[in-house]
């Protein structure tokens, strides 16, 4: 079986990946890197709208997204994190899939 770690953003050594002994690395965006992110699309002049985003975690991008017409579409591959992510954020679409399968 795997066993799962997750990191966040700034802080741990980043990225998705497998270590020797089969563990697999999750890395979730801090808040401060979201909110960064969504302040220079706006600032680029990126339209309200919908968006995709793979691998949302618990949802850091969906719940800082700029405003009420901003929508997301997100997936990721871990049950635990899509079931806190789609509590918290209805107005957006939470899909329980990995990126391999997911029908674009």
């Amino acid at each position: 079986s795997r066993t799962t770690s997750r990191t966040s953003a700034g802080g741990g050594n980043g990225g998705l990946q497998v270590d020797s002994a089969g563990v697999l690395n999750q890395h979730y965006t801090s808040y401060s890197v979201a909110r960064f992110i969504w302040d220079k699309l706006r600032a680029m002049g990126a339209p309200a709208g919908w968006y995709l985003e793979p691998g949302c975690g618990a949802g850091n991008f969906i719940g800082l997204k700029p405003d009420a017409d901003t929508h997301v579409v997100g997936f990721d591959y871990d049950p635990v994190a899509v079931a806190v992510a789609s509590a918290f954020k209805t107005d957006d679409e939470i899909v329980l899939a990995d990126s391999k399968d997911f029908a674009w």
